[in-house]
């Protein structure tokens, strides 16, 4: 006897990091690129900012600020959870669940600050389609199984006709495939390694 759940689709699970490039997605549309540079410093949202009860000041992994300028692309390829909220500080909540929207994610997404390091509970269904939306030129398409089914003299039973949008500009996801290389590819910074060398830790100690 099988289990009949829906784990594609039913199933879902807090993303994490995952989602971070919804955010840099946002901050690319908005005119931004790969080698864009902001510093790797604490940012704080205060009390009230976006209906926090509390100020809230996202923390890297392991709980350093190096103060280096890193690119946007360093920056995703290390996680760096200081350079995601200083994003979301730019455009707010809103903004990246509209262009997570725009990329296929239909599950609820709470317009908090956290948000943008994932803390919303998306199925694989979504990502695969969010994601997939960057290969296709920045435009969406509604993950299909089939796209047509047929009886056995040829007659089209099913014809299926995926939904589909412009998620974003051919441009942005252009350099977001070029963001996404970094995390496979692996990017150094200067001035990050010398800091973690004074810390005792190898250059290539990551976020």
């Amino acid at each position: 006897q099988n289990f009949a759940f829906d784990h594609v689709k039913m199933s879902k699970r807090q993303v994490g990091s995952t989602f971070k490039p919804f955010v840099y997605s946002t901050a690319i549309q908005n005119g931004y690129s790969p080698c864009s540079e902001v510093a790797d410093n604490a940012y704080t949202f205060q009390v009230g900012e976006y209906g926090i009860p509390e100020s809230w000041t996202p923390k890297n992994s392991d709980g350093y600020y190096t103060g280096c300028n890193v690119t946007l692309k360093y920056a995703l390829a290390n996680s760096m959870n200081s350079i995601t909220s200083y994003i979301m500080k730019q455009y707010g909540p809103q903004a990246v669940i509209d262009q997570a929207r725009a990329m296929g994610i239909t599950s609820h997404l709470e317009p908090v600050p956290a948000l943008c390091l994932g803390v919303a509970d998306l199925s694989v269904y979504e990502m695969v389609g969010a994601n997939a939306s960057m290969v296709n030129k920045g435009v969406w398409i509604e993950p299909t199984m089939y796209t047509r089914v047929e009886d056995k003299f040829g007659n089209v039973i099913i014809d299926v006709r995926p939904k589909s949008n412009e998620a974003m500009s051919e441009e942005t996801a252009y350099a977001m495939l070029d963001l996404m290389k970094g995390i496979v590819d692996g990017e150094y910074n200067r001035c990050v390694g010398d800091y973690r060398k004074s810390l005792g830790k190898p250059p290539w100690y990551k976020i």
